[in-house]
């Protein structure tokens, strides 16, 4: 039986999901476009899980380029990159409940 530290752990989550996060939105765009009732539903819902999905796994992906950008930028430079990080996720959040049909 190994054992596997909780930092190596961390590590295979964050690679894992620096491509699943992005695959997930994919799926989201796919499965909007070919909704035919483009409302709620069962094929409505699974997109929304998707993306819900997707912004999940953000969060560790966005740790990981703050913490490679605190290594090679200043302050400035952190602080606008975090923002904009994070200003994609809270629009998109913020507008979600106005732009059900």
């Amino acid at each position: 039986m190994t054992h596997r530290s909780r930092g190596s752990a961390r590590t295979a989550l964050t690679r894992a999901a620096f491509v699943t996060a992005p695959l997930l939105i994919l799926a989201y765009g796919v499965i909007r476009l070919t909704d035919p009732d483009h409302g709620p539903g069962p094929v409505w819902t699974a997109g929304h899980l998707a993306l819900a999905a997707a912004m999940l796994l953000f969060v560790p992906v966005f740790a990981r380029l703050w913490a490679l950008a605190r290594q090679g930028a200043g302050r400035a430079g952190r602080i606008g990159a975090g923002a904009a990080t994070l200003l994609g996720p809270a629009v998109g959040v913020a507008a979600g409940p106005t732009a059900v049909r």
